[in-house]
Order: structure tokens, then C-alpha cells, then sequence
């Protein structure tokens, strides 16, 4: 079930796969950038979203590989 789950909340988050993280960024679960955790798994990428008034920092995954193992250290 919580696989079920997980990977609806990822259609949601990136608009089935369309939204500019996931293309961009490989980051399907709009995972914001925090320092330390997110080091050695993304870089930062800093863009504007509807739900923020200012730019936010994002993870920007090298690829799906690195997006899924920091899902998996989460």
C-alpha cells in the first residue's frame, strides 16, 4: 500500500512527470534543498512556484538513480 501511495503523491507532485522539477530536476516529490541532508545527493536549484511568493531552492538530482537513493535515506 505505502508503495501505492508514494507513487500517487509523485503524479500529483510533479504533474504526472511534466512539471518543470521533474524535468528539469529529476525531482518528482518536490523535495526542497536543505543543507546538510540534501549534499551528496542533489545541488541546489533555486526557481519560482506558484505556491511561493519568492524563488525556493530545490533539489536538482543528477538523474533518477540519485532522486530515488535520497528518497530511500529519507
Amino acid at each position: 500500500m505505502l508503495k501505492e501511495v508514494t507513487f500517487t503523491q509523485w503524479l500529483l507532485e510533479s504533474a504526472r512527470g511534466r512539471s518543470e522539477l521533474a524535468v528539469n530536476a529529476n525531482n518528482f516529490a518536490g523535495f526542497k534543498w536543505r543543507v546538510p541532508d540534501m549534499k551528496g545527493f542533489a545541488e541546489p536549484l533555486k526557481i519560482k512556484v506558484t505556491s511561493e511568493l519568492e524563488k525556493v531552492e530545490f533539489c536538482n538530482f543528477q538523474d533518477i538513480d540519485a532522486f530515488s537513493q535520497n528518497f530511500c535515506n529519507t
